[in-house]
């Protein structure tokens, strides 16, 4: 019997035209969807469960049909949590269809503008999702994707608002080598890049991203009695960026956080205010939506006279104060450093939790030889203080106090280290592809980490006991070296 974690066999499944046309019942608008350029979208039932079934606006001869396979098997392999998966396909005479995952919540769109207010959580964790998305496209795939389209239309929304980009798989796909390339299909006109609208780019995905970026802010639609967002927010978004959100954030707003606020303002305007040479890659994006670059990094490079006062703003950044606690305070927090609160033990470290304010934060305690232990302290406190990364530990502060350095961090994860996962006895085991996930996030995690602060050696000799895993599988590095 097969496990939720069983693999689906090789590629999508190829089905018969008769078998969608029933699953779809027979294409009835009842059952309808959505309709785009490309086609259009029916619920389905196949063995019981729920697909979305794409009938494609082609006639596809033989050559395009060996095409769109050769597409299609490519896609199968494209995966990531903020990708619509492909399920299965249907190239017979003059049909093609495609089986798509079904998300009962539907698009963005009917999500920000047909429906009750979407908080700001929830905005925040689309316009991040659906960056982390873009990214893999452009960064990671082999070779890149460029969508093309992408708008709120293209963005679906699971159970739990994780945002799905829909229709990647009908985009072009581009060698590295090449930066642009002619085309005759253009995007959903609002959306499409003013500046390259003979040829095509990655810069061109930034550019629409920017524009959903503002929908998310202001709550208004693409376009709206004829005036399109970009113009609207043209003469508004330099107000906003000094922290003058009236007249530009959506109003039905009843709580925001305000610093993700900037950052995503921030963003919208490089995306969509700079000639495409001086936008952001997507990487660039999230880490700044994320709040793990700063926002004047943004803007490097730039050299675009329109907008000076909105870079000289956005070079303001914030720094990060730890806090300094005592000795008395830290034993306290460990109840004495018990040996029923210790994580870790390393040769020249520990690491012990403990109770803040009512909140669990992770303290480690150097064990270090006293000449080594003052440099080694210095080494990993600054390193820590300074480098904010989804996958490193946040440092809250420090001891530093006779003979004692201590570092204290945020706690993540009652179930301990990837160490302990793999050879402890937390239980259940690590199933396979929590595994393979694991392994892909460290490896980004790594890649961004060592791009943008390329004189630290933050992995130096890491060991599985030095990583932790959040709720949600997320690896989490307390630097130690």
């Amino acid at each position: 019997m097969a496990t939720p974690h069983s693999p689906r066999p090789f590629g999508p499944r190829r089905y018969t035209y008769e078998e969608l046309a029933e699953a779809a019942h027979h294409f009835s608008n009842r059952f309808l969807l959505g309709e785009g350029g490309f086609g259009q979208v029916y619920e389905g039932s196949l063995n019981g469960e729920t697909f979305a079934i794409k009938k494609l606006r082609i006639v596809p001869d033989q050559e395009t049909k060996e095409e769109l396979e050769r597409e299609i098997r490519f896609i199968s392999h494209v995966s990531h949590l903020n990708l619509v998966k492909l399920v299965g396909y249907c190239m017979e005479g003059a049909n093609g269809l495609l089986v798509l995952e079904y998300f009962p919540n539907r698009s963005l769109k009917v999500n920000l503008h047909e429906r009750d207010v979407l908080d700001w959580p929830k905005r925040m964790k689309i316009a991040i999702g659906t960056a982390r998305g873009l990214e893999y496209l452009h960064e990671y795939c082999k070779p890149k994707i460029i969508h093309q389209d992408i708008k709120p239309d293209n963005i679906l929304i699971d159970s739990n608002f994780e945002p799905k980009i829909a229709d990647f798989g009908l985009a072009l796909r581009f060698p590295d080598s090449v930066s642009h390339i002619s085309r005759s299909i253009m995007g959903t006109e609002v959306y499409a890049d003013p500046e390259d609208c003979k040829r095509v780019s990655d810069k061109s995905d930034v550019y629409s991203f920017g524009i959903v970026l503002l929908e998310l802010i202001t709550g208004r639609k693409s376009k709206y009695q004829d005036i399109d967002i970009v113009k609207w927010a043209k003469n508004r978004i330099k107000e906003a960026l000094e922290d003058e959100y009236k007249g530009f954030v959506d109003s039905k707003l009843q709580m925001y956080d305000k610093e993700q606020m900037k950052r995503m303002i921030n963003c919208a305007a490089i995306c969509v205010y700079n000639r495409p040479q001086f936008r952001p890659s997507i990487k660039k994006i999230v880490l700044a939506l994320e709040g793990h670059m700063p926002l004047k990094n943004l803007w490097d490079g730039n050299n675009d006279d329109e907008l000076p006062r909105i870079k000289e703003i956005s070079s303001s950044g914030t720094e990060r104060f730890q806090r300094i606690f005592t000795y008395e305070q830290l034993t306290a927090v460990t109840e004495g450093f018990s040996g029923k609160n210790l994580l870790v033990k390393g040769k020249q470290y520990q690491v012990y939790k403990g109770y803040l304010n009512g909140e669990a934060v992770t303290v480690k305690k150097f064990t270090y030889s006293p000449e080594k232990k003052e440099e080694m302290f210095e080494h990993i406190k600054s390193i820590s203080s300074s480098v904010h990364h989804n996958n490193l530990v946040n440092m809250l502060g420090f001891c530093h106090e006779g003979p004692h350095r201590l570092l204290v961090y945020e706690f993540v994860s009652e179930d301990k280290s990837l160490g302990s996962h793999l050879h402890g006895n937390v239980k259940p085991a690590l199933d396979w592809p929590t595994r393979m996930e694991v392994a892909l996030r460290i490896a980004r995690g790594m890649i961004d980490l060592h791009e943008l602060y390329k004189p630290l050696n933050i992995f130096e000799q890491y060991k599985d006991e030095d990583i932790f895993l959040d709720r949600n599988f997320q690896p989490k590095v307390i630097i130690t070296d």
